[in-house]
């Protein structure tokens, strides 16, 4: 019986290390957008770990930007 918790152990801490997520930190003061942008299709954006905020309003949906 000890072998069989034992292996559970090790699995579960096998599962449970693959779901650690590297998210960079910030890097400066977050930036405040007055709207939403669009980036045109075929170009790309790198923000450069920037933090955006749209002024406080939501973001539900994709209709929300």
């Amino acid at each position: 019986m000890q072998f069989t918790a034992a292996f559970a152990a090790a699995v579960l801490a096998t599962v449970v290390s693959a779901q650690t997520l590297n998210i960079p930190t910030r890097v400066g003061s977050i930036v405040s957008l007055p709207s939403t942008s669009t980036i045109a299709a075929g170009k790309s954006f790198d923000g450069g770990n920037k933090e955006f905020d749209l002024k406080g309003k939501s973001c539900n949906s994709d209709k929300d930007g």
